[in-house]
C-alpha cells in the first residue's frame, strides 16, 4: 500500500519528463533528512536551492526552521542563531537566482512576470477559486478544484499528525497553486509533497486504497 501511494500519484508520470519535479522531489527530500538529524543549516541551503526549481520551494523553508524553532535540546540563544543561520543558507541560492534573472531578463522577478505567458499577469492566493464563478463551463476546472479541494481536506485531516514544518510546507504549497486564474495542473504539484503521502501512507488501508484509486482514475 505504502509503495503505490508513492509510486502512483495522478502527476507522476511528470517524473519521466525532462520537467523540474524530479529535482525538487530530491531537494524536499533532501531538506527533510538533514531535519530530522537536526543539521538545521544544511536543510535550509537545500531549501533554498529548492526555491530556484519552482516558487513552491519557498514554502519548504518552514521544514528546517519549525524544526529548529521548537527544538528544545537547543537553548534560546543557539536556537535563534541557528534559525538565522538556516535562513541565511536559505536565502543565498534564491538571491543568486533573482540576480540571475534580472541579468537574463531584465528583472529579479522574471519568475512572476512569465505568469503573463498564461494569461494570469497578476497572481494572487485563492484566485483559482473564482475559476468556479469565471469559468462555470469548463470542465477542467471543477476536475482539478475538485482533485485541490480533496487533498486540502487530506491536510486537515492529518494536520495533528504531521510534524509542525510539513504541515506549513503543504499549506504553503497549496496556497501556491491557487495562484492561476484557474485550477490546473494541481495533480503534478502535489508529487513532491513527501509529509503528504507519508502521512496517506499511514492511514487506514481503506482510506489509503481509495485514495490511491482516485489518483489513477484521475491520472487517466
Amino acid at each position: 500500500g505504502a509503495v503505490a501511494v508513492w509510486m502512483l500519484p495522478a502527476g507522476s508520470f511528470y517524473l519521466s519528463i525532462p520537467y523540474t519535479e524530479s529535482l525538487f522531489l530530491l531537494l524536499v527530500v533532501g531538506t527533510l533528512v538533514p531535519t530530522k538529524r537536526r543539521q538545521y543549516e544544511v536543510a535550509g541551503l537545500l531549501a533554498g536551492l529548492s526555491a530556484t526549481t519552482r516558487v513552491h520551494g519557498l514554502a519548504l523553508v518552514a521544514v528546517p526552521l519549525a524544526a529548529c524553532w521548537i527544538d528544545r535540546a537547543l537553548a534560546p540563544g543557539p536556537r535563534l542563531a541557528r534559525a538565522a543561520a538556516a535562513i541565511a543558507l536559505f536565502s543565498a541560492p534564491f538571491v543568486a537566482y533573482m540576480l540571475y534573472l534580472n541579468s537574463v531578463y531584465g528583472s529579479p522577478l522574471a519568475f512572476v512576470s512569465s505568469q503573463q505567458l498564461w494569461d494570469n499577469p497578476s497572481p494572487y492566493p485563492f484566485q483559482a477559486l473564482t475559476g468556479f464563478f469565471h469559468f462555470p463551463t469548463r470542465l477542467t476546472v471543477w476536475l482539478h478544484g475538485g482533485f485541490w479541494i480533496l487533498y486540502a481536506g487530506l491536510l486537515v485531516r492529518y494536520w495533528r499528525r504531521l510534524p509542525l514544518g510539513g504541515a506549513l510546507f503543504w499549506l504553503g504549497v497549496f496556497l501556491v497553486t491557487t495562484e492561476l486564474e484557474q485550477f490546473h495542473g494541481t495533480y503534478r504539484y502535489l508529487v513532491p509533497l513527501v509529509p503528504m503521502t507519508v502521512a496517506i501512507a499511514n492511514d487506514r488501508r481503506e482510506v489509503r486504497d481509495s485514495i490511491v484509486a482516485l489518483n489513477i482514475a484521475f491520472g487517466v
